[in-house]
């Protein structure tokens, strides 16, 4: 029996955990960060303990701070809930080194399920089916394009440690394959630390389908039905509902089988999740498995009338299931919608800030999954999901029209800006200019004084700008100092220039760049000049280039993205870092820095913008405004 329970995580989940520790008699310890003080999971637990502040890298993310609170607190277990350290197999190992249960499965059975070519390769061999494709893991595109030439166009490339839509690719013909597979690798290695791959079929158009199950440490495993997952953004999910339109009781009947077998093919525990993706003939087949309570399983519980949270716990206490397969009966239909604090406006951009004011719905078979309350300030560091609406009724059409009436009952007003708060000054660098337009005009309005750095936003009441041609000086002393190094001998070195021509502000970046590598190398020619600040166009401007220069030399781009696709170019070429062949950029982002530490790499430098000088100075520039009334101290 648990005394004590620990919720590693935030949000809804945090609170709907904390519910099922009052309804078991077991106490509750909420973590939080310095952000979260005021949230209702912290104000629901028996205890609380403050694990940092800032990004979630530092507190929800903090295996070691989670743990040691757990110890201080004399917590018995920790449950995860679902993201951050749910499905972090080092975290379940610490855990049981520190004799903390995890409510959840275990260290070994996550490793094997989290790596998708090896749960394809585990499945195939248990019978269970899977979308044609590889069985072993891919690492270069050679193999990957010999064995999507066998499996047959349009493939899926997909990262073997990937998640929430990262290192996904679709390549239709052989004529895309190298780039696409090169980009999802590169997107796998920078997320996730992790370059292995695998292909697929690509399903045109699938269904998605996933099976809940639960099994306990005496060997039963039992199946709670589907949820049709399809309606999602950018393989986001934002709708579920079970049981799903799209298969028939046969097939129904087929997946829960071969949910169940995977399960105990991997010696299962605890509560997991086994997705299927359902082709337009209404085949199915095996995708991945998630091995944590999901984000949907209020669906399940509403059509069985189970409480998963609940059996998590009574599973990780040792105990047995509390129903068997034959008890599993699912009634009616459920639908689950999520509620997101974005901006539809603004391509979803989050809209963090305070709840003025907030109307749940509520009424027979209506739930209401959150942790918002009226007057709480929904954070700006951490996921933008605030809520989760559950309806059930006896059938689709009436769930569905019980999910409409909800959603029009439903109230969140006055999501604060920093405008709504009245601050005296703000003080903002987008990445889009555009982006805060109307934030900074009812600042303006409101006399607030507004001011930007580094990029330009006409509006503000002033700005502290980077100085554009210097910067590409810089860019382009970088690059000069390595030619005169490498080809000081040579009578032409062929340049191309990836410029950002198409944005205003920084054309004079691109000149910067141009000027001093004609400047400081005399035997430089810079072949083209052209606009790409994406690794899409940065690409495509270099392929053409080296198609009518093939004694191209060195590319230098203004930013990094543009710099990346040109890497990506010449490195399809064949170019290694043996060859007498640069590329050199600026902003010195994450991914730029990961290809220049690469082995044998032609990626030679990138130069960093300084973005901590500019914030510093900006904000500088804004203080002395706001005491003094004017910034003549900086022109």
């Amino acid at each position: 029996m648990f005394h004590k329970i620990l919720i590693a995580n935030r949000g809804e989940i945090a609170v709907r955990i904390i519910r099922a520790c009052r309804n078991m008699g077991i106490r509750s310890v909420a973590v939080y960060s310095k952000e979260d003080k005021d949230s209702l999971h912290v104000q629901l637990a028996d205890q609380r303990i403050c694990i940092g502040e800032g990004p979630a890298r530092n507190n929800y993310l903090n295996m070691q701070q989670i743990v040691t609170a757990a110890l201080n607190i004399g917590a018995d277990a920790i449950h995860p809930g679902f993201g951050f350290l749910s499905e972090n197999s080092d975290f379940v190992r610490l855990c049981e080194e520190h004799g903390i249960a995890f409510i959840g499965p275990s260290a070994d059975v996550i490793d094997s399920m989290g790596n998708k070519s090896h749960a394809r390769k585990t499945m195939m061999e248990a019978g269970v089916p899977v979308v044609p494709g590889t069985k072993n893991p891919v690492y270069d595109v050679e193999t990957g394009e010999k064995l999507a030439d066998e499996i047959g166009y349009p493939v899926m490339i997909k990262a073997s440690s990937g998640g929430g839509g990262k290192g996904m690719r679709v390549s239709r013909s052989k004529d895309d394959f190298e780039f696409n597979f090169n980009m999802a690798q590169r997107e796998s290695a920078n997320a996730f630390g992790d370059d292995t791959m695998y292909i697929e079929k690509y399903i045109e158009n699938p269904r998605h389908v996933e099976i809940q199950i639960m099994a306990d440490t005496h060997g039963n495993v039992v199946a709670l039905g589907e949820r049709d997952c399809s309606v999602q953004r950018n393989h986001q999910k934002l709708i579920e509902e079970s049981p799903s339109p799209a298969i028939t009781a046969n097939t129904r009947a087929s997946m829960n089988h071969d949910a169940v077998l995977a399960a105990k093919t991997v010696g299962y525990t605890n509560a997991g999740t086994i997705e299927f993706i359902l082709d337009q003939s209404g085949t199915y087949y095996f995708m991945e498995m998630n091995t944590r309570i999901q984000v949907e399983h209020g669906v399940t519980e509403m059509v069985t009338g189970t409480d998963l949270i609940i059996e998590q716990i009574r599973v990780a206490m040792g105990e047995p299931l509390s129903f068997t397969q034959e008890e599993v009966t699912p009634r009616g239909h459920a639908i689950e919608c999520r509620i997101n604090a974005e901006i539809p406006e603004k391509n979803f951009m989050p809209s963090p800030g305070v709840v003025k004011h907030l109307h749940l719905p509520s009424g027979n078979g209506v739930r209401v999954d959150t942790g918002l309350y009226t007057g709480y300030r929904i954070p700006s560091e951490y996921d933008s999901m605030i809520a989760k609406v559950i309806v059930h009724a006896p059938d689709r059409d009436a769930a569905i029209q019980k999910m409409r009436s909800a959603l029009d009952e439903m109230v969140i007003l006055d999501v604060e800006t920093m405008v709504n708060d009245e601050y005296d000054a703000i003080m903002i660098s987008p990445i889009d200019q555009n982006a805060l337009t109307d934030v900074v005009t009812k600042a303006n309005d409101a006399g607030i004084v507004t001011s930007c750095a580094a990029q330009s936003v006409d509006i503000v009441d002033f700005r502290y700008i980077v100085e554009e041609y210097s910067y590409g000086q810089a860019i382009g002393q970088n690059a000069a100092n390595w030619i005169n190094e490498n080809l000081a001998d040579e009578d032409e070195v062929q340049v191309c220039i990836i410029s950002q021509d198409n944005v205003e502000d920084v054309i004079a970046r691109g000149d910067g760049v141009q000027d001093t590598l004609e400047k400081e190398c005399p035997n430089v020619n810079v072949v083209t000049r052209q606009a790409g600040d994406t690794p899409e166009g940065g690409l495509e401007i270099v392929e053409s280039a080296l198609a009518a220069y093939p004694d191209l030399k060195v590319v230098v781009a203004t930013n990094d993205s543009g710099g990346i696709g040109g890497y990506q170019a010449l490195v399809n070429a064949g170019y290694t870092g043996s060859d007498p062949v640069a590329v050199f950029s600026g902003d010195a982002t994450d991914e730029a820095l990961n290809d220049m530490l690469q082995d044998d790499t032609i990626y030679r430098g990138t130069v960093d913008l300084a973005p901590y000088a500019c914030g510093y100075e900006s904000a500088y520039q804004l203080v002395y405004y706001c005491i003094n009334g004017n910034n003549d101290k900086f022109g």
